[in-house]
């Protein structure tokens, strides 16, 4: 929905998502053309469900002033949330591979199960500003509050800032007689953007759980065991946002009336408070290792593009691009 107020004034609201489920099977038949291959039939189904939404809402100023001056203001917010859940089963060592017969009960090997669902959330925040003087010098500047469920309490929020300029040379009065430039213009920029996506919601807590293998004891002796339980994953709540540190500089340019034209950009980012899961000492045991904010990683590079149309003949038009990119990590 979107209503326009005081001729200046736009107020936007959207909202989507998706409902889904899921049923699939398969089977997997022995093989024994090699030692190595698969000698163990076996059955698995799996069924699941879910959903995800996203809700957002802006309200963007805009106004031209005396054909020079044209600003845009725009604040906003997001929301998304999104749920799963899921079950699976395997039995093995079925006698047949109808498919009209093979079920979960119709195996003689020992039946398996497992489950597992999960849920996430983000809020942001955001507010944005464009200026453009006579079409010659432009500037935005942005600046987000994203907050996601997938870090603890006391690191849940980050703030990105992001600043833009760009300055269109060739509207100046003193290009108006250079004949063979029809446009050309000097832009930078620089911001930094979060991630979080390498983290799972779980990352921040300790959660225990039990294994036949490992955490079952048999007490003085028992024939039978005793059940225990084993840590399965640390927990780090501390862990917060990744930050993309983005910085570029670059020139656009249209010659010869449009017969060539190129871009040339150096470009440099760096992630900082990188989110990793290092192995631990061994001291730690055999839980699940947390992501942690352990690394930075910078990147740097020039990026070119040139192009050639040229007319042949009236019917004929021959256009040629060509690229070079360099990358040093």
């Amino acid at each position: 929905a979107e209503a326009d107020i005081l001729k200046t004034f736009t107020l936007r609201t959207s909202f989507g998502g998706e409902i889904y489920s899921f049923d699939n099977n398969n089977f997997v038949i022995p093989e024994y053309e090699n030692a190595e291959n698969n000698t163990v039939n076996s059955y698995t189904e799996t069924t699941g469900n879910g959903y995800d939404w996203t809700w957002t809402n802006t309200l963007t100023y805009h106004k031209n002033f005396n054909q020079r001056h044209d600003l845009k203001v725009l604040i906003g917010s997001e929301a998304f949330d999104n749920s799963f859940r899921s079950m699976t089963g395997t039995t093995t060592d079925y006698f047949s591979f109808d498919p009209d017969f093979t079920n979960l009960s119709t195996g003689t090997g020992t039946p398996t199960n497992g489950s597992s669902f999960g849920s996430d959330g983000l809020f942001s925040l955001f507010a944005r500003v464009d200026y453009t003087f006579r079409d010659r010098y432009l500037l935005g500047a942005l600046i987000r509050r994203d907050g996601s469920s997938r870090f603890g309490a006391d690191n849940r929020y980050g703030n990105f800032p992001a600043i833009s300029a760009a300055w269109r040379i060739s509207q100046e009065n003193f290009m108006k007689n250079v004949s063979w430039i029809s446009d050309l213009k000097i832009r930078g920029g620089y911001g930094i953007m979060g991630n979080q996506i390498n983290v799972t919601p779980s990352n921040q807590f300790v959660a225990y759980g039990f294994d036949r293998t490992s955490s079952f004891y048999s007490i003085n002796g028992a024939a039978t065991t005793s059940k225990g339980f084993i840590r399965t994953q640390l927990g780090n709540p501390a862990a917060k946002w990744e930050s993309n540190v983005n910085s570029n500089i670059g020139v656009d340019a249209t010659l010869f009336k449009g017969a060539l034209e190129f871009t040339v950009d150096y470009y440099q980012k760096e992630v900082r408070d990188l989110l990793y899961n290092p192995e631990l000492a061994g001291v730690y045991g055999a839980s699940t290792v947390p992501f942690s904010n352990v690394a930075k990683m910078k990147n740097k590079g020039w990026d070119v593009s040139i192009t050639s149309i040229n007319n042949l003949t009236k019917d004929l038009k021959l256009e040629v691009t060509g690229t070079l990119t360099t990358y040093k990590n």
